[in-house]
């Protein structure tokens, strides 16, 4: 009886040191792994006039550490469930559901993972609580202008999406300022002045006067603009407002402006944007636009050359540029590259003009002066075949200009006998003179203590040539032999300074010369910058030359 009593109590203790179970295997329970079980990234938006908003999310994921830095690790569910305010609203595989909403209202949405095998997961899923703003009314479309008179024209436009308000009208802008609002879809515009270009905007309101994005502008004139009878060709400076104002001013005088648009980059490539302005200004007045494709780093030319994708890439990007905007054609302005470039320079300017040609525009070549085909006095002339480029360019862009330069010693920037020597040789190395372009320079240069490479002359504008005269008591000289003007001055530093610039005498001379040579047209660099006096000259008269 004593050992039983001792082996219950021994029992007794051991129970109550050992717990149940213990010798059997031990059962490990996990908390579920919610980052892998709740959607990332949830984001609401709502376009105008749709009853229905759009939740997106992006699968559940987890930020890991990798050996620079971090990244995510996507967990893709099987589906998804979706909660409007704690009531479901649907079920999808997508990422994204449009979920119904009142516009004013705040709502909370849920998204939680459903498996594959239909269940919930344990986890809260993501959350995201907005409230829904009331929508202005969307943008008016389709802005046209009709029965356009001499001071008067109609718009006419369609409306957008309605938003959340009641449409109060419309707002009708004119170049930026408000001239009246309407509830229809049509203005009459008056009180406008003849033969203008204006631009026009419509804003959508409603009564709260919450209003819509402007409309596209629509660039319209009053007048069909009077064509232009001109026929000098001229660059247009692209970088300032001059230049564009000196066209509108003498576009009758004027056949086909060349702006300076397009610049080489340094990899090679074709780059710069257009101006829908002053292309558009000009198309609409007759004015030919053949922008300038300006490329002046000797290495960089010789890639575009040379280099077979560099050269299939350029090609590629002028023609794709004269078609989207419209252009009559290009302007190629290669200076300065390498002597031994010259024969695939001609090959490039062969095909661009292939191209263009099968779409019916013109390729437009400049070239540097020289008297002969290989001048060592004048180097950068030495890249282009006089002969060649004449044959596969519809014009050559002869820049007559740069017997003397910023960092060369004062002189004439156009002489008139090198110019006529010029001339002469161009005469004897092509069979179209009528092809090629006479350009003359309208500015001038401005050379401190006898210039050189180490006192560089300043280009100057006519206007501010005649300012530097005045304010220092010079008198302008004409040159007879170079058939140009020159002046010298003491600065207020005590500092000798000698001015050689173009004039409207200068210019007629020139063309003179281009009618003896039989070439087929005059050309200038650059509007903005000119004797006014040009535009009086009998040779620049609309219909002239």
């Amino acid at each position: 009886m004593k050992t039983l009593l001792r082996s219950l109590a021994a029992l007794a203790i051991f129970a109550a040191v050992v717990p149940a179970g213990a010798g059997a295997k031990t059962r490990k329970t996990h908390k579920p792994a919610c980052y892998k079980q709740t959607p990332s990234v949830l984001a609401f938006a709502r376009a105008t006039g749709d009853p229905k908003g759009m939740l997106s999310w992006q699968q559940p994921r987890k930020r890991v550490r990798i050996r620079h830095g971090y990244t995510y690790r996507h967990f893709k569910a099987a589906s998804f469930r979706v909660y409007r305010n704690g009531a479901v609203v649907g079920q999808t595989r997508k990422t994204w559901m449009k979920v119904p909403v009142k516009p004013g209202q705040s709502f909370q949405f849920r998204v939680r993972v459903i498996n594959a095998h239909g269940k919930q997961s344990g986890c809260k899923g993501a959350t995201i609580s907005r409230t829904v703003p009331l929508l202005a009314p969307g943008q008016p479309a389709s802005v046209s202008a009709a029965g356009n008179s001499a001071t008067s024209l109609t718009l006419n436009w369609k409306q957008g999406p309605k938003g959340d308000g009641v449409l109060a009208g419309y707002r009708v802008f004119r170049d930026g300022a408000a001239i009246g609002q309407t509830k229809g879809t049509s203005m009459p515009v008056v009180n406008l002045y003849s033969n203008r270009d204006y631009t026009f905007t419509v804003q959508a309101v409603d009564t709260a006067g919450r209003l819509s994005a402007p409309s596209l502008p629509l660039l319209t004139s009053t007048t069909p603009p009077v064509q232009t009878t001109g026929h000098a060709e001229a660059f247009l400076l692209a970088s300032t407002d001059a230049s564009f104002r000196d066209l509108q001013a003498h576009y009758m005088n004027i056949g086909t402006v060349m702006p300076t648009y397009f610049d080489c980059t340094g990899a090679g490539q074709f780059g710069g944007p257009d101006d829908p302005l002053v292309t558009s200004w000009s198309k609409r007045r007759g004015v030919k636009v053949m922008p300038r494709y300006n490329c002046q780093n000797a290495n960089v030319q010789h890639k575009i050359l040379t280099d077979s994708a560099t050269r299939a890439a350029n090609i590629n990007a002028i023609v794709a540029a004269v078609q989207q905007y419209g252009y009559d054609g290009i302007n190629l302005d290669f200076e300065g590259g390498f002597a031994t470039d010259r024969d695939v320079y001609s090959a490039f300017v062969r095909d661009v003009a292939g191209r263009l040609h099968a779409i019916g525009r013109q390729v437009s070549v400049d070239v540097s002066p020289k008297t002969q085909d290989t001048d060592s006095n004048h180097p950068r002339g030495n890249t282009f075949d006089y002969g060649a480029l004449n044959q596969y360019a519809d014009e050559v862009f002869l820049m007559m200009w740069g017997v003397h330069w910023t960092s060369s010693w004062p002189g004439p920037l156009a002489d008139y006998q090198f110019t006529n020597a010029v001339m002469n040789y161009a005469d004897q190395s092509v069979a179209n003179p009528e092809k090629w372009v006479l350009g003359a320079p309208l500015y001038g240069l401005d050379w401190p203590a006898g210039g050189g490479i180490n006192h560089k002359g300043t280009a100057r504008e006519y206007t501010e040539i005649m300012a530097l005269a005045a304010q220092y008591g010079a008198t302008p000289q004409w040159d007879p032999d170079t058939q140009e003007e020159h002046f010298n001055y003491t600065d207020s530093s005590g500092v000798g300074h000698e001015v050689w610039f173009e004039t409207a005498q200068a210019l007629s001379g020139r063309i003179d010369l281009a009618r003896q040579h039989s070439f087929g047209n005059v050309g200038v660099w650059h509007l903005g910058s000119e004797d006014p006096r040009v535009w009086s000259l009998p040779q620049m008269q609309p219909g002239g030359y």
